[in-house]
């Protein structure tokens, strides 16, 4: 496992606050590439919404809460052996005191023990709020430009299946909760019918030998 961060920062607004938050974003990747997700989650609160969008491999969705944000995290990175994160082209703006908006381009490069060698590019926005002296990301966007992986094929379109199987919460987004909650009753349809089809063929096959 291994770690590296690049940054070509543009700052605007309130130099200090600016200052602070880029150095928190530092300690941030640090917890993202030693896949510290319980770390990653102090950057989060109850109230804060991580929203993945573009090409993130099944992993598209809107996640409320530092809860859900830590299932999504441990969904995806917990799995990689190997993982290094760089940033480029870091732009951070003041939106008054206490509000700043980061936004940067993520580069991950690593391997996953579910998807093998990975690559991704991301487009990455983050608007941070201190609050008791405390910085914390409230919003966060992650735009997948790319995500190439050895073995696609072995993504899931739906990662609470994976997190079922570790015995973690499958509530990872709403969107996602009534096919996660039908699927059962879909499997169940499927093998009863499939039940149906073989007795009726079962009693033709009788009947024809009968007569």
């Amino acid at each position: 496992m291994s770690s590296s961060t690049s940054s070509s920062s543009q700052s605007s607004g309130s130099s200090g606050d600016t200052a602070a938050v880029e150095a928190q974003l530092t300690t941030w990747i640090a917890d993202f590439n030693s896949r510290n997700v319980e770390s990653l989650g102090n950057f989060y609160t109850s109230t804060s919404v991580d929203n993945w969008t573009g090409h993130a491999q099944g992993l598209e969705g809107i996640y409320n809460g530092v809860g859900n944000i830590r299932i999504l995290y441990g969904s995806s990175i917990s799995h990689t052996d190997r993982l290094t994160a760089n940033y480029t082209n870091l732009q951070a703006t003041s939106n008054g005191p206490g509000n700043v908006t980061l936004t940067f381009n993520l580069s991950l490069n690593g391997h996953s023990t579910v998807v093998g060698n990975l690559t991704a590019s991301i487009l990455v926005t983050q608007n941070w709020v201190n609050s008791g002296g405390t910085w914390t990301i409230q919003h966060e966007v992650w735009n997948y430009q790319s995500f190439t992986t050895t073995n696609p094929g072995t993504a899931t379109v739906f990662p609470q299946w994976g997190l079922s199987l570790e015995g973690k919460s499958p509530d990872l987004a709403s969107e996602h909760v009534l096919e996660w909650n039908a699927a059962p009753y879909v499997a169940a349809g499927i093998y009863g019918s499939i039940i149906v089809i073989f007795a009726l063929a079962l009693m033709v096959r009788i009947r024809k030998q009968k007569q």
